[in-house]
């Protein structure tokens, strides 16, 4: 729990703010693990969390009212993972998630919620383990589902890449191993209650937002030597 100060615009050479923020988080969280044959693991994880917010500046007034906004958010979710070792150079996880949330309060246009649900397929293969110029060569391919209330369901795909050199020598430097890495997704983010239902302090949120889609990628490279010690760069 915390409550602060906050500062107010800056529109002179003297300033000064009244506004407070009051924020208080309750997180309980549960998991468990088993080993449900000698290559699957079972894991199950739980989480409940309600956080409070409330922003009030007594130097504010809207509409003849003094600026107090308020909200509650509860969210509780669950969480089967499905861990598989097919061999040492595949493995399969498949997991879903069920989500249920819910806000009240008067910065909202009303007491709002909803039910989202995914799943997920991951794979990790090594399709090269040697000695050679390339040592390693592992693909990290994976397909996730999200079905939300009021919305249409939705694919998110990703492929993930990592490719390690042998070791060389170098002069007085030994055993270098660079590494490359990199990964290509589509991602997909659901517009948060505030953008959709805010109604607090003038302003007012777009019931007509959709889930946003983006595609995105990174690269890496790593490299691990010995140098009085051992060092990775990255």
């Amino acid at each position: 729990r915390s409550e602060r100060g906050v500062a107010g615009p800056v529109v002179s050479a003297f300033s000064a703010s009244q506004a407070r923020q009051t924020d208080a988080n309750h997180l309980l969280q549960s998991s468990f693990s088993s080993g449900v044959a000698d290559n699957i693991t079972l894991a199950i994880k739980a989480q409940v969390h309600v956080a409070y917010e409330r922003y009030r500046d007594q130097a504010l007034n809207i509409a003849g009212k003094v600026l107090d906004n308020y909200f509650t958010n509860h969210d509780v979710r669950l969480e089967p993972h499905l861990d598989v070792v097919l061999s040492d150079a595949l493995r399969v996880g498949v997991g879903s998630e069920l989500v249920r949330t819910s806000a009240d309060g008067n910065s909202l246009i009303a007491e709002v919620s909803r039910t989202q649900m995914g799943a997920y397929i991951a794979g990790e293969m090594r399709l090269i383990a040697s000695d050679g110029a390339v040592s390693e060569l592992s693909m990290f391919p994976t397909l996730r589902l999200d079905a939300i209330s009021s919305m249409q369901p939705t694919w998110s795909p990703q492929l993930g890449m990592l490719v390690g050199l042998g070791e060389f020598d170098a002069g007085f430097i030994t055993k270098l191993k660079p590494s490359l890495r990199a990964s290509v997704s589509r991602n997909f983010r659901v517009p948060t209650f505030n953008e959709l239902y805010y109604s607090g302090g003038g302003g007012i949120g777009n019931r007509a937002l959709r889930p946003e889609r983006s595609t995105g990628f990174d690269v890496g490279t790593s490299i691990r030597f010995l140098l009085a010690g051992e060092h990775q760069l990255q």
